[in-house]
């Protein structure tokens, strides 16, 4: 199975071997910018232009709650590979938020951007450490349990961060930029 988002506002679940679409879930106001589905549990997070984090149930088609923590485009959403209750999300509106879906409620608010958030990527390892990417090209290295600062950050690239992922093991982040 897969999942996409669409500019319809809806989050469609697909079976690969069959090449179907088995269920649409309907609920974001605009378009869905960003999905997760989570490695353990039944749940997909998606992200949207609506400002708005929604946690679905793909078997019961149903939205389990929606996160209103943000004041912009929500661009991307990432389940924590290691801690299953954290949930990192990035916004144009200059931060990350981390939810605990225990409480269903913001954890932290990570700021250190001067622009919009892009992207973001756990460590697959560490459970605390994460990066996020920025609309200017700069990387973020960061501490889930500390969100005053980054601890560390650099320009890596010209113009905006679209994506970045750690290697399995951690050692090696890529990122991908429209500077080519």
């Amino acid at each position: 199975k897969f999942a996409s988002g669409a500019d319809d506002g809806t989050v469609r679940v697909w079976d690969w071997e069959r090449a179907i679409e088995e269920r649409v879930l309907a609920g974001h106001g605009w378009d869905v910018k960003a999905l997760d589905w989570h490695s353990k549990y039944g749940l997909i997070a998606s992200g949207s232009k609506d400002n708005q984090v929604k946690l679905w149930d793909p078997r019961k088609r149903a939205c389990l709650a929606t996160l209103y923590g943000h004041k912009h485009t929500v661009m991307k959403v990432s389940w924590n590979p290691v801690n299953d209750y954290w949930l990192l999300t990035a916004s144009r509106d200059q931060t990350l938020k981390l939810y605990d879906i225990r409480v269903l409620k913001n954890a932290e608010t990570f700021k250190g951007h001067n622009r919009e958030v892009t992207a973001c990527a756990w460590h697959p390892v560490s459970p605390n450490l994460f990066v996020s990417g920025g609309y200017d090209g700069t990387v973020n290295h960061c501490v889930a349990t500390s969100p005053q600062e980054p601890i560390h950050s650099h320009q890596a690239h010209e113009q905006a961060i679209c994506d970045m992922e750690y290697h399995p093991t951690g050692h090696v982040l890529a990122t991908a930029s429209n500077d080519h």
